[in-house]
């Protein structure tokens, strides 16, 4: 009994040491950031006035149907463990946790996706599954475009070779006979990890989680674009090498887990990529905006996701009766 009180303490303290890390990390990336734009203020300034309205609708509509492919995505992965929700009731739980990413700690939108979906019969450990393959899967796709973009682009990706083994390993996660093999090892570890081991996955469904995540990486790269095109100082802004920037931005902020939301590492490397075609001042008008963009999609997903919830009241009420869905389509029955 001890023994189970001590683990827990330890725990309990490595939780609070990760959050205080993540809070101080992401103090001083913002004011590392803060500190750049200051430091070329008139530069940036004019970068930012280039930008006009139709850019700006560009870029929110391009993060608009990314946040779309996410949620795709995300209902792709739970149909693998054999939960076929329907498209409203995944939105409504994806865009609440996805501002759980903003929270230092790394673990909030999957533990606010496992609790949200749960209120629709899938069970914690299948939400827990269905969220880490969407994530790696979307991690991979972002690694594979990233690459991809700047490769095409002419540029070098010698720096960021490290990522490539990484995305070669979350889409090993394609292979049901691998995952299957993962969880029973898993469910092995302790009493709290057993219901891992009941946890089947498919194959199909996660073909279409790729589909959805590399969509979405494109979506992501556009609008990208759209934004460089605006302040480029050679008047040209190459498609490929905002896709790879954008792509490969995001993979870096996603592996450095305590980064809330990827903030500082995903800027850094944006302005590293693009600051040759947009210069230092440009690339960062970029970062900035991108990411303003992005908060501004999240805030409105889980306004949406508000909405979503007051509408389908009834479906809570009615799953509280002994209705559930059917995997087949998605429907209730009694």
């Amino acid at each position: 009994m001890s023994k189970e009180w001590m683990n827990e303490g330890a725990g309990e303290v490595k939780r609070h040491v990760k959050t205080i890390a993540s809070v101080a990390f992401l103090v001083v990336a913002l004011g590392l950031l803060v500190a750049a734009v200051v430091k070329q203020w008139s530069d940036f300034t004019r970068a930012v006035g280039l930008i006009d309205a139709q850019t700006l609708l560009l870029a929110l509509f391009a993060a608009v149907v990314a946040q779309f492919t996410s949620v795709m995505a995300s209902r792709e992965s739970l149909a693998a463990t054999s939960h076929r929700i329907p498209v409203a009731q995944v939105a409504r739980a994806f865009l609440t946790a996805a501002l759980g990413k903003y929270v230092p700690g790394a673990v909030w939108p999957v533990a606010a996706q496992m609790e949200l979906m749960k209120r629709n019969g899938v069970p914690r450990t299948h939400s827990a599954v269905a969220a880490v393959l969407t994530m790696t899967i979307g991690l991979g796709a972002a690694v594979v475009a990233g690459v991809l973009g700047v490769f095409l682009s002419g540029g070098s990706i010698a720096k960021y070779w490290w990522l490539v083994p990484i995305a070669a390993m979350c889409f090993a996660a394609l292979w049901p006979g691998l995952l299957t093999w993962v969880l029973r090892l898993v469910a092995r570890v302790g009493w709290r990890f057993r219901a891992f081991g009941e946890v089947s996955v498919g194959g199909r469904p996660l073909l279409g989680a790729t589909a959805w995540s590399l969509l979405g990486a494109v979506s992501n790269g556009f609008q990208t674009w759209v934004i460089v095109r605006a302040i480029s100082t050679s008047g040209t802004a190459n498609f490929w090498l905002a896709l790879g920037a954008a792509q490969l931005a995001f993979a870096v902020g996603f592996v450095i887990i305590i980064a809330p939301g990827g903030i500082g590492p995903r800027e850094a490397v944006l302005v590293a990529l693009l600051g040759p075609i947009a210069g230092t001042s440009g690339a960062l008008a970029v970062a900035i905006i991108s990411r303003l963009a992005q908060i501004a999609i999240d805030c409105l997903g889980a306004l949406v996701a508000l909405l979503l919830s007051r509408r389908h009241r009834h479906d809570d009420v009615a799953f509280q009766r002994g209705e559930t869905f059917t995997e087949a389509d998605g429907r209730r029955s009694p």
